[in-house]
């Protein structure tokens, strides 16, 4: 079954894009999405194929003990901007927690948390080697009663076959005034660096600010929503010997202007109207 645009679901609206090594994606012409004609990968097979470098992954625990320094400066961060929010008293979610390195970096700043990924071997380590509480569970399988005070998902909504759909349990699942922060590519246009993988087949959805913002309208998670964009496979630069000056720069121009090719964005769960 072919695909159609994950926030109006408009098929009338959707136009060939381009097809990229054989994979087709298609646009909405009104939320500006792009996306792959048809879902073909199956996400187990990521990890293995991240470890082959056919798909780029730098989250490896021995990625995370060489460049600690540079991985816990993005941590902080993220902690910076969920400092911007009266976040309730309560547990956090970890959706795609991976090794379990944010999840235990929010751990140690006194968060509890819980996380979830669809790869056994992930969530063993997590488990054995970090004390998490990780559950070898994929967020569509998940069940709860427990209301969190944050849900996060770092590279993970570009893989869900319905994120709308997602993004709607997931609220479901939010104390009021909870919030989300999405963490996806931001590749498409003129993004630095120019023609970053679009992680093909594995990323069905390829967002952008403004359809990010859609779909959290859609889904009633954004009020108060704020976004920033950065450079995706800084680990990466590292291990070819970088980066210089002159990319430093450009990353933090890049950031500046809001063209780095990774975009994060935080909504809240609100009952009254959107700010």
């Amino acid at each position: 079954m072919s695909n159609s645009c994950c926030i109006c679901h408009q098929k009338d609206r959707t136009q060939k894009f381009k097809t990229i090594d054989g994979h087709h994606l298609n646009r909405c012409d009104r939320c500006s999405l792009v996306f792959l004609n048809e879902s073909t990968a199956e996400l187990t097979e990521f990890i293995d194929d991240s470890k082959k470098q056919q798909v780029e992954f730098w989250s490896f625990p021995n990625y995370y003990k060489k460049y600690r320094p540079i991985f816990d400066s993005f941590f902080q961060q993220r902690l910076e901007r969920l400092k911007q929010y009266n976040i309730p008293k309560g547990r956090f979610l970890d959706v795609g927690i991976g090794y379990g390195f944010w999840a235990k970096y929010l751990e140690q700043a006194g968060h509890e948390v819980i996380g979830l990924d669809f790869s056994a071997e992930v969530v063993q380590y997590a488990r054995e080697e970090l004390n998490l509480d990780a559950q070898h569970l994929d967020f569509e399988s998940f069940e709860t009663e427990e209301k969190f005070a944050a849900i996060f998902m770092f590279d993970v909504l570009e893989h869900f076959k319905t994120p709308d759909l997602m993004l709607q349990k997931a609220r479901s699942m939010l104390m009021e005034g909870g919030i989300i922060y999405l963490q996806v590519p931001n590749v498409l246009g003129i993004k630095y660096p120019y023609g970053h993988s679009l992680g093909l087949p594995y990323h069905i959805w390829q967002f952008n600010p403004k359809s990010l913002k859609l779909l959290l309208h859609k889904t009633q998670l954004a009020h108060k929503v704020k976004y920033w964009t950065g450079i995706q496979g800084v680990i990466g630069v590292y291990e070819r010997g970088g980066p210089s000056l002159l990319t430093s720069l450009i990353w933090r121009l890049a950031n500046l202007l809001k063209i780095g090719n990774r975009v994060q964005i935080i909504g809240q769960k609100w009952e009254g109207p959107i700010q």
